[in-house]
């Protein structure tokens, strides 16, 4: 647990000595890039998948932990992806330029998963704060 007398700015320092921490993070921004810079092209998706394996390889964390983030993402982006479908397709509420995926963008795809490893990483920070 980081100290309560250290200042935020320390802690986030000490958190990010753990090359876990850092993994999550250069997921992160890797991927932010990758959907401002590639959103309306085919190569959105498949390079968010690339980033996901790069960091399964890199990650020194056990299987069972690797399995569990895999299954979190997947369950999370696959069920957003559904609530969005149903909500646009019964409520008409939004409309996307280019849905693919019954009127839903897959560019969503990308931007699921890095909501997830960015949620991880904020709640494995405090909890060490």
């Amino acid at each position: 647990m980081i100290s309560e007398k250290k200042s935020i700015a320390e802690s986030i320092v000490e958190f990010y000595k753990d090359k876990e921490n850092v993994l999550k993070l250069v997921f992160v921004i890797l991927n932010s890039i990758n959907i401002v810079i590639l959103t309306d092209t085919v190569y959105c998706v498949p390079i968010s998948i690339v980033l996901l394996y790069l960091y399964f390889k890199l990650s020194s964390t056990d299987y069972k932990e690797k399995k569990a983030l895999f299954l979190t993402i997947i369950t999370f982006t696959l069920g957003t992806l559904f609530g969005e479908m149903v909500v646009i397709t019964t409520k008409k509420a939004l409309t996307y330029t280019k849905p693919d995926i019954y009127n839903v963008p897959s560019w969503l795809l990308p931007v699921y998963m890095t909501m997830v490893m960015n949620i991880i990483l904020t709640v494995n920070f405090y909890k060490k704060v």
